[in-house]
């Protein structure tokens, strides 16, 4: 029998990752840091409630987290990963509300959603790579135009994972 409730598993990879882009700009920006702990918080709400707008929320309070860092001069590393983050968390969460409607939150899915995660999570190193290359490039003295191709690179993530 199926339910509206995501899969556990999903569910406990998107917080997780949320959590820890919370964590990796937190470290530089209090700001960012609550920011992202609201996000997780919202992530969590949307998973318990189960609403994937809500959870679509949460990981955008991380990528916002994620942007104010950048803006108040947290290191590139730090960011691409809170960006990547936000967008494997919400990934994995939209692909747990949907397991969870299609085949049901107790049925076992900890292979599909373990390989989900790996490729998700593998897209967006690859994605965050080629911008945090871009921005290597970049970087003499035009941080303007980096951070305009970390946003630039942080959305050929979300178009790679669609």
């Amino acid at each position: 029998m199926t339910t509206e409730q995501p899969t556990s598993v999903g569910a406990t990879l998107a917080i997780g990752t949320t959590l820890l882009g919370a964590l990796a700009v937190g470290m530089y920006s209090p700001a960012s840091l609550l920011l992202g702990l609201i996000g997780t918080v919202v992530l969590v709400i949307g998973v318990l409630l189960p609403r994937p707008g809500v959870m679509t929320t949460g990981s955008t309070g991380l990528f916002v987290a994620a942007v104010t860092a950048g803006v108040e001069g947290a290191p590139v590393e730090a960011v691409m990963i809170a960006v990547v983050a936000a967008v494997v968390s919400w990934d994995v969460a939209q692909n747990a509300a949907s397991l969870g409607r299609q085949v049901g939150s107790g049925t076992e899915t900890t292979r599909s959603e373990a390989v989900h995660f790996a490729a998700s999570l593998g897209v967006g190193v690859i994605a965050g790579g080629v911008g945090y290359g871009v921005y290597l490039g970049m970087a003499g003295g035009y941080s303007a135009t980096a951070v305009g191709f970390l946003v630039v690179g942080s959305l050929l993530v979300v178009l790679a994972l669609r």
